[in-house]
Order: C-alpha cells, then sequence, then structure tokens
C-alpha cells in the first residue's frame, strides 16, 4: 500500500502491516460469495485469493454489482448498454485468467454505475432483499466485499447493501471478508481500520498469481483506454496497475458496522 500521492508507505499503511496475519486459502470456508463493484475491482483487490480459491477447487460464486456504464459516459460509439456488455465481458475474461469457471458462477446485478450510494430508498431496500435471498438460498460461509470505508461510493454503498443483506437474512451468518482497492492511492488516515476495529490479514501472492493477475488486468482494455473513444473517460492508473506485482494482498474483518442510532446491523438477525 503506498500513499495517496504514491510517493511511499504511509504511516497508516506501516502499521496496517504490522498488525496483519497470514491467511490461507484453507482458512475460508466455501461456498464463496464474492462482490465486485465495478468489473476490474476482482482482481485489484482480491484477485490473489480468488486465483487460490479457484486452483484449490473451492465453490465460489462472484457478483458484479454495477453495469460499469459510467466509466465513458462520452463515447460516441457505444450507448450505455453497450458500454456494460463490454465490461461484463471483460469481467469473464478476466475471471478466466485468474482461474475460475463461467456461467451461473457469474452474476450480473447491473446496479447504477457511480451511484449506488445515491439511489432512493425503495431502491436500497429491494435490493437488500434481494442480497438477502441470495444469501439465504446460497447458504455462503464466507463473503468478500469491499473495505466499508474504501474511497469510492460505489464500493462503500456495495458493502453497506452487504451488511444489510447479512441482518435480514438471519442464521447462519457467513464470515465478511472486506477487501481494499483505492485505499492506498486515494485514502486518508480516517478511511484506514481503526486499532481494534478489524483484524487485518494478509494473503501472499506468488509469481505465477501475480502473472495470472497481471493477465487478468490486462483483459479491461476498456479501462486502459483501448476500446471506448471518450478521452475524458476513466483509465486505470498506472500506480493502481501496478499494485497486482506486490507480494501482498489485505484484507480486513471486523464487526458489522455501527447504524446511526448506536446500534449494529447484525441486532435485528
Amino acid at each position: 500500500m503506498t500513499s495517496a500521492d504514491g510517493t511511499g508507505v504511509s504511516v497508516e499503511a506501516s502499521a496496517l502491516r504490522r498488525r496483519a496475519r497470514p491467511l490461507t486459502t484453507r482458512s475460508i470456508g466455501p461456498p464463496v460469495l464474492a462482490l465486485v463493484p465495478h468489473a476490474d475491482d476482482e482482481t485489484l483487490g482480491c484477485g490473489g485469493l480468488l486465483a487460490g480459491l479457484f486452483a484449490r477447487g473451492a465453490d465460489v460464486h462472484l457478483v458484479l454489482v454495477t453495469d460499469g456504464g459510467a466509466s465513458h459516459p462520452r463515447a460516441s460509439g457505444h450507448t450505455r448498454a453497450q458500454r456494460a456488455a463490454v465490461r461484463e465481458a471483460e469481467f469473464a475474461e478476466a475471471i478466466r485468467h485468474l482461474g475460475g469457471r463461467g456461467g451461473d458462477a457469474l452474476r450480473f446485478w447491473r446496479q447504477p454505475d457511480g451511484a449506488l450510494d445515491r439511489v432512493d430508498g425503495g431502491h436500497q431496500r429491494a435490493s437488500v432483499a434481494e442480497l438477502a435471498d441470495w444469501l439465504r438460498r446460497g447458504r455462503y460461509r464466507t463473503v468478500l466485499t469491499p473495505w466499508r470505508r474504501d474511497p469510492h461510493g460505489d464500493h462503500r454503498a456495495t458493502t453497506a447493501l452487504l451488511w444489510a443483506a447479512r441482518a435480514l437474512a438471519g442464521a447462519p451468518a457467513p464470515r465478511v471478508l472486506e477487501y481494499p482497492v483505492w485505499l492506498g492511492h486515494q485514502g486518508d488516515a480516517r478511511d484506514y481500520p481503526l486499532t481494534g476495529e478489524a483484524q487485518v490479514y494478509y494473503r501472499t501472492c506468488s509469481r505465477g498469481v501475480a502473472l495470472r493477475k497481471r493477465r487478468a488486468l490486462a483483459a479491461h482494455r476498456s479501462q486502459f483506454g483501448g476500446v471506448f473513444d471518450d478521452p475524458t473517460g476513466f483509465t486505470i492508473p498506472p500506480a493502481l496497475a501496478a499494485g497486482v506485482e506486490t507480494p501482498r494482498e489485505y484484507y480486513f474483518e471486523a464487526s458489522p458496522p455501527r447504524r446511526p442510532g448506536g446500534g449494529h446491523d447484525d441486532d435485528d438477525a
């Protein structure tokens, strides 16, 4: 993890590393559900762990949460639906590079990209109910989701939906591991886990896994400027892309977030 300006390791990241314990695939109970806000987050955030789970033959299902249509809004040659289809195809290709399968292991939720944290209450309640139903039906023992304070609105909203759905689904509640994506690049001290707030784990990635991650990230061609004709569109920053080469990924295991009234999201479960 680098500081927000990419010049070095921040004080918060250094403290995080000292607190971290190793995370092995054998410590993760399947079936596993991975929530991925945008196509590319699966590689940038938890690609090494996914590759390890796939190599073990673990039962892993992935949900691409948003439609991805907001990354290049001025692309004249593609409608939003067409942009979303490109992003979904890239996501499926990336999963194959990580060693996963496609088909019914992938689900495309098509929530509003760039606005997941601003949907109205009715839409939010329906989304929570739908996700809770998936948790019940899948009987997932582990869920991977972005870190609750990762500095991106869609990432935070994804995890808020997950915790609300976990409470609604009831027992047995799955273990939740939260992975950072933008934390080391755009986060500030307030975004990092507080001491005692979360158990910190690290996943060591071998050279072979790093190669898989590199190929998986390269599958997201639209996010490197190679597909849509929108010069103002999003491009994965080089410093963030370089993260797939680092030997460690980090994961946080924390208690359910507190609601504004002081309770926890699981209080009514």
